[in-house]
This record gives structure tokens, sequence and C-alpha cells, in this order.
């Protein structure tokens, strides 16, 4: 399906602002095509693990260093 196009790693991970900084308790690492890929990857991961999401959880998505997407999964 995606043959012959280039990936590019990439990493999730849920977690909690602390601060100016990000807190990660749980994070995966996998391969997209694009950020567009990766930001879908990424959603489907947080909700397999919704488990362990409360309201002040965040869902993190960075690339190279650099953030790409963050979205906050809890309700408060």
């Amino acid at each position: 399906m995606t043959q012959g196009l280039s990936t590019k790693s990439y990493v999730a991970a849920l977690g909690y602002p602390t601060g100016t900084a990000f807190s990660p308790f749980d994070s995966i690492t996998f391969q997209a095509t694009s950020e567009s890929e990766a930001k879908e990857k990424a959603n489907e991961w947080a909700t397999k693990n919704w488990h362990n999401v409360d309201a002040k959880t965040w869902l993190q998505l960075t690339s190279d260093g650099r953030g790409i997407y963050s979205r906050q999964l809890g309700k408060a």
C-alpha cells in the first residue's frame, strides 16, 4: 500500500504538562509516510490506551525532536 513511499519515525506519548515541560507516562515509536498519517496512528494508539487517560492527560506527537501535534484527551 505504501510501497515506494519514504517513511519517517514518529513518537506518540501520553502524559501531563508540568510547568513548561511534558512528562510522559507511556509512549510508542512508529513509522508513517506523512504527518497526517502519523496523527491518525497516534490518535488510534491513544484510543486503545484510553484506560490510562484522566482529566489532565495529553497526547503529544513528535518527530526529529520537534512537536507536530498536541491534544488534551481527558475531560475536566
